[in-house]
């Protein structure tokens, strides 16, 4: 019992020190922003409690790694929106239960009205319930603590564009983490059908699903990464890299939903049909492709070198081939849908991957 407990409370250490790890660099990152929020606040505006700039410049840029310049944007006019409404509100109203209230309907659907985003609402809602119940003269008057928020925003945004964090290269590693995932799958699916072994294909049904979560946080990176390559002059460089790379993210996706329908075409398959070797081997090529994409796309390099051993497999990958009736060949013809994605994902279109496999 006490062995048991020892192991859960150092499971819980390590994820913590794993999230420590994730967020230092974007905490320190805003809360340098937020420093420097205060620091023009108080002294190029002259603000005696400069409350509002380094809260601002603090929720909009939070701390996450994978956090994008429109993300920010609303965040930062959130705030600046709802201490601006706020003021207005608290000026013509005063201060009471009602008219928090008010200000709060009146901020949350200004935001709606600008901003399809949850994250504006929010912050501006909940900035004019703190304009409206505290004094205007803790941030300067009326008009100093929208300026004050103003500022805040306008910081965390300059930060945001100068400092893109590197989230190509975190791109990277989730592109390769998810390669990994892919050919994991497409390798167990394979061992499954060259032994006959339904429950062994299944597993490779549990593993296509539970990539799910590194295929989103690689979704999120890709985001982060092409809007970093759109606003900030330093990530511009990266332009054709983030560019491969959302491509590759976007058809591997498909691939892993392929992957999935041809795992359950395997499994029926292999109620009737003892194994299918012939198929396992063209499926065990297929995986061991996507594991060198993978390792492309994590060394920053064009995968379309890998092209060749998928144009390989298209050359085997014909369902008249296969002579084991029509299960089989459908198998191999959802076989063929899942080459073209991987295809795709070696930076060629829909059509011209279709084209290659046609030509195949």
């Amino acid at each position: 019992m006490e062995k048991s407990k020892r192991s859960a409370a150092a499971a819980y250490l390590r994820a913590g020190r794993g999230r420590v790890s994730e967020a230092a660099v974007p905490v320190l990152i805003a809360a340098t922003a937020a420093g420097i929020a205060y620091t023009l606040s108080a002294t190029v505006l002259g603000q005696p409690l400069p409350f509002f700039a380094p809260a601002a410049a603090w929720i909009s840029l939070g701390f996450d790694r994978d956090r994008t310049v429109r993300k920010v944007a609303e965040l930062a006019i959130g705030v600046s929106l709802g201490v601006a409404l706020g003021e207005f509100l608290a000026y013509l109203l005063g201060v009471g239960a009602w008219q928090v209230g008010l200000a709060l309907v009146v901020a949350a659907l200004v935001a709606r009205l600008l901003d399809r985003g949850l994250l504006m609402t929010a912050q501006a809602g909940l900035q004019a319930i703190i304009i409206v119940v505290l004094p205007a003269s803790l941030g300067g008057g009326a008009l100093g603590r929208w300026s004050d928020a103003l500022v805040g925003g306008v910081v965390a945004l300059a930060v945001a564009v100068l400092v893109p964090g590197r989230s190509w290269v975190r791109s990277r590693a989730l592109a390769q983490a998810s390669m990994a995932e892919l050919s994991s799958t497409l390798s167990v699916l394979a061992a499954g059908m060259e032994r006959g072994e339904a429950r062994r294909a299944a597993d490779s049904l549990s593993r296509a699903r539970a990539a799910q979560p590194v295929l989103d946080s690689w979704r999120a990176a890709v985001a982060a990464a092409q809007e970093a390559a759109r606003f900030s002059p330093f990530a511009r460089r990266h332009r054709p890299e983030v560019a491969r790379l959302a491509v590759a993210q976007a058809a591997t996706d498909h691939a892993v939903r392929n992957a999935r329908v041809v795992t359950r075409r395997a499994i029926t398959a292999l109620d009737e049909i003892d194994s299918l070797p012939d198929v396992a081997g063209l499926v065990r090529a297929m995986a061991v492709a996507v594991e060198a994409i993978g390792t492309a796309l994590g060394a920053g390099e064009d995968p379309a070198t890998v092209r060749p051993a998928l144009n390989a497999v298209a050359l085997e990958l014909q369902p008249e081939r296969f002579e084991q009736g029509w299960r089989v060949q459908s198998l191999v013809a959802l076989s063929r849908s899942l080459l073209v994605d991987l295809l795709k994902v070696t930076g060629l279109s829909h059509a011209e991957a279709k084209a290659a496999l046609a030509t195949a």
